[in-house]
């Protein structure tokens, strides 16, 4: 029986991460106006943002609590001989592994979703709020805003290369983003088909706000894409909040 949800993911996950310039000057911005220099990417997955983050000259550590994913993330850094350290832990748990405190946190690529209960929220948040500095910022993004909640897509394709294509087909339901993932091989060597599952507990900018409330945080500024574009409930395709503890 697979634990790590990410087990026969990890792998193939690279195929969609975010390697834009749009969204490296979001947190080169944002990290700035906060004074960030020392971060915990809480979600870290591959470590792709951990190598982002370590190019801005920052103090870098990385958790999660998928094996596979560390597994991927180690050896990418070590090809590039990065020393950042990473830890396995859920992020409901990091005050139980982190004694110092993070300027920023981060918690990317909608894994704030992946707990689907107000209850397993709310403890995520407090715990990240934990281990931040006293001035110190919480990052988290939802692929999904208000417009989209409310008339929610059924298929993106999201990968379209020579080698492999993505396609995520969707159904929404009170809250509950079910999402299949759908990735074609089609290389010269191999012809084949691997689908993953996923379900996410997407939310409205008010609910997100409720709940940052609930766990103490003092302030929030969302916006609606990495051009740190004011949050629009009725055109927003992207929830991106930066909270203050």
């Amino acid at each position: 029986m697979i634990t790590d949800t990410y087990e026969t993911f990890a792998q193939r996950y690279d195929w969609m991460h975010e390697n834009s310039a749009e969204r490296a000057g979001f947190f080169e911005v944002v990290f700035a106006k906060n004074g960030v220099q020392k971060v915990l990417d809480c979600a870290c997955g591959t470590g792709s943002d951990l190598l982002l983050f370590q190019s801005f000259g920052l103090d870098v550590t990385g958790s999660d609590a998928s094996p596979a994913m560390l597994k991927v993330a180690q050896d990418k850094l070590a090809q590039r001989d990065s020393n950042i350290f990473l830890e396995h832990v859920d992020y409901r748990g990091l005050e139980n592994r982190f004694e110092s405190r993070f300027d920023a946190v981060v918690c990317l690529t909608s894994a704030i979703n992946e707990v689907v209960r107000d209850d397993q929220t709310l403890g995520a948040l407090r715990s990240m709020r934990s281990v931040l500095a006293e001035d110190g910022i919480l990052v988290f993004d939802q692929g999904i805003g208000d417009a989209g909640i409310k008339d929610p897509p059924r298929y993106a394709p999201v990968v379209n290369s020579r080698d492999y294509s993505r396609l995520y087909s969707m159904t929404l339901d009170k809250g509950m983003l079910a999402i299949d993932i759908h990735d074609f091989i089609h290389t010269e060597a191999e012809l084949s088909y691997e689908r993953e599952h996923f379900d996410l507990r997407v939310r409205t900018v008010d609910s997100w706000i409720a709940l940052l409330r609930q766990a103490g945080f003092a302030s929030a500024d969302v916006y609606g894409d990495w051009s740190l574009t004011p949050y629009d409930k009725d055109r927003s395709s992207r929830l991106v909040v930066v909270a203050r503890r």
